[in-house]
């Protein structure tokens, strides 16, 4: 692929960023007691692409951060004031300290990694 295809893809195929966002809205009421219990709660998104989901952990008051391989997408959410960094998601977990994280999230993005590696994604969460 060339350097932008995957984000172009996305922007044309996926839907517009506020869909998106309007769509992972919806699992706010399971995570909001977190933040309420929890200063500071540290959570980590995995594949976080244009940082819609990291957008919206923000807006609701965690301390989220995202990892992703992909410079385009990490580029938008850089342009948001995003925390991210490029990262694979096993990399990323083994970096932190156990029990760091109360949230680590990863939508589309299961289906992007082999089994194996997935597998081991989990047990590392």
């Amino acid at each position: 692929m060339t350097d932008g295809f995957y984000r172009a893809f996305e922007d044309k195929h996926r839907g517009s960023r506020h869909s998106i966002k309007e769509r992972q809205r919806a699992y706010l009421p399971f995570i909001r007691p977190l933040a309420e219990i929890y200063s500071g709660v540290q959570t980590l998104d995995l594949g976080c692409g244009r940082g819609e989901w990291l957008e919206l952990l923000v807006e609701a008051g965690f301390d989220a951060r995202g990892v992703d391989l992909d410079d385009g997408m990490l580029a938008e959410c850089r342009t948001r004031g995003l925390t991210v960094q490029t990262q694979d998601a096993l990399t990323a977990l083994k970096s932190l300290p156990d029990a760091s994280q109360a949230i680590v999230s990863g939508f589309q993005f299961a289906e992007h990694i082999p089994f194996e590696v997935l597998q081991a994604v989990v047990q590392e969460a």
